[in-house]
């Protein structure tokens, strides 16, 4: 059986405990894709552990040599998915990458086997309130977030979070249903007519 690309998107979800985050720790067959940048280093940041830090100038190289699943620019930088590490973790593990919905979608378009995830607040409101925000911040996060939850269409699944531990078990599920497709399992049958 081939080791699964999961992209999650979990929009309403602006801190470390996200359900990305619970599957990492929890479960050690998920391996957290690390994107690159051309941004500085911030301080407690490794090389490595939360992005490889690259020149502008390496970036575009990748760029032209299509090593990247996926690129944007931000305000900060350029950001992107390093192709040849997610396909080197893939040999062993199952990749996991937490990302918005536009970049969900590029990652589709190039890698038609991985598995995208929509996870969608139970309430928005109740979500957007835990942030303690000021209205007009909260009201741009709400509208940001209502764009993301726009595009389920673009996504495999959609999972409700209706609580930490429940949503866990949804996303196992979908991901130990996924591991017994038959396009991800010919060679099981392959045996039976050479």
């Amino acid at each position: 059986m081939r080791n699964l690309l999961l992209v999650l998107c979990e929009p309403a979800n602006f801190s470390e405990d996200s359900i990305a985050s619970i599957l990492l720790q929890k479960h050690k067959n998920f391996v957290k894709s690390i994107s690159c940048t051309t941004r500085k280093m911030r301080e407690g940041e490794v090389d490595g552990r939360e992005h490889f830090f690259i020149s502008k100038l390496d970036f575009l190289s990748r760029v032209a040599m299509e090593e990247l699943l996926e690129y944007r620019e931000t305000s900060e930088g350029y950001y992107g998915t390093p192709k040849p590490f997610i396909m080197e973790k893939l040999v062993t593990n199952d990749v996991l990458i937490a990302t918005n919905a536009k970049v969900a979608k590029q990652v589709k378009k190039l890698f038609s086997s991985a598995v995208l995830i929509l996870i969608v607040p139970e309430n928005l409101d109740e979500a957007m309130a835990k942030l303690n925000l000021s209205s007009e911040m909260a009201e741009q996060k709400m509208q940001k977030c209502i764009k993301q939850i726009n595009e389920y269409k673009s996504f495999d699944y959609i999972v409700e979070n209706n609580g930490k531990e429940e949503t866990e078990k949804l996303i196992l599920g979908i991901v130990e249903s996924e591991r017994y497709k038959s396009s991800r399992n010919e060679s099981v049958v392959d045996k039976f007519f050479n």
